[in-house]
């Protein structure tokens, strides 16, 4: 999962959670949504449960 976020001073920011299989698909998506919202799109990264858990226990 990833978190596609927008920004711009003065206005109101919005965020998608989206699922993607890597990085590289979600910085993908993420170049998509900034060309259809022209606005610059942030790739967060997205903890889960799962990705913490595989963080703690490599």
């Amino acid at each position: 999962m990833a978190v596609l976020g927008t920004s711009e001073h003065g206005a109101q920011g919005a965020f998608w959670v989206i699922e993607a299989a890597d990085l590289d698909v979600a910085l993908a998506l993420a170049v998509e949504g900034s060309k259809a919202c022209r606005r610059t799109v942030e790739v967060p990264p997205f903890r889960t449960g799962k990705t913490i858990g595989a963080l703690l226990n490599p």
